[in-house]
């Protein structure tokens, strides 16, 4: 069985940068009105993104603080990632972020049992 260490609180340490490891809580999703949204936000928020790019201005000319780029998206999801299989986001949807990705999976491993 697999010990499951308690989750350190470590995104106060410094600020994301570049090359880092995020999850992220997207909020400007309609997940109300609209399913693929939910299925969108689930994804971004259960699994481990890295960031790509820093602050840069989207085509619709919005500014975003970061590019988070994510793997093993599932094909229903594909169309509403970029070319490069990413997400722009804000710092304030970023709810955890380290340099290291195994910190992130226990971040994501205490979420999934509650601890």
């Amino acid at each position: 069985m697999k010990y499951i260490k308690t989750y350190e609180n470590i995104k106060y340490r410094y600020e994301p940068k570049i090359g880092d490891y995020v999850v992220c809580h997207e909020k400007l999703l309609d997940v109300n009105n609209n399913p693929m949204c939910g299925d969108i936000y689930d994804f971004t928020s259960n699994n481990i993104g890295e960031i790509s790019f820093g602050r840069h201005e989207n085509d619709d000319g919005i500014t975003y603080d970061y590019r988070v780029k994510y793997d093993n998206i599932p094909e229903s999801l594909l169309i509403n990632f970029g070319e490069y299989y990413d997400r722009p986001m804000d710092r304030n949807e970023i709810v955890a972020w380290s340099d290291n990705k195994e910190d992130l999976e226990e971040f994501l491993s205490a979420k999934k049992y509650n601890l």
